[in-house]
């Protein structure tokens, strides 16, 4: 799991949510801001419109955040730093681990990462 140095805090969201560039998905919308930090940060937002059970919201940020992870963990030639905030689909259903890691390095492609 990420450490709070590689999270986005709540005042943060905000800002990248509105000023910052974004990518769709089927299942996932990407939004990212420049920061001047020298790390990457996160935040996976899942709204209950997914579901009522914090139990299944918390279940589909982990795998999201673990796929993150371990792209970042094998691609990193990052020059410059970002803000990025992943908004979940509530249209999307299945959030089987290996789906969202392929959805997730496609989309991270498109953004040249």
């Amino acid at each position: 799991m990420f450490t709070f140095k590689n999270r986005v805090s709540k005042k943060n969201i905000e800002d990248v949510i509105k000023e910052g560039q974004k990518i769709y998905s089927e299942s996932f919308l990407i939004k990212r801001k420049k920061n001047n930090l020298n790390i990457n940060r996160f935040a996976v937002v899942v709204s209950k419109k997914i579901s009522k059970r914090a139990i299944f919201r918390n279940l589909v940020k982990r795998r999201f955040l673990n796929s993150i992870q371990n792209y970042f963990k094998n691609n990193s030639t990052n020059i410059d730093f970002f803000d990025y905030v992943i908004i979940v689909s509530p249209k999307q259903k299945d959030f089987s681990y290996k789906k969202v890691a392929n959805e997730l390095e496609s989309k991270f492609n498109e953004f040249n990462i």
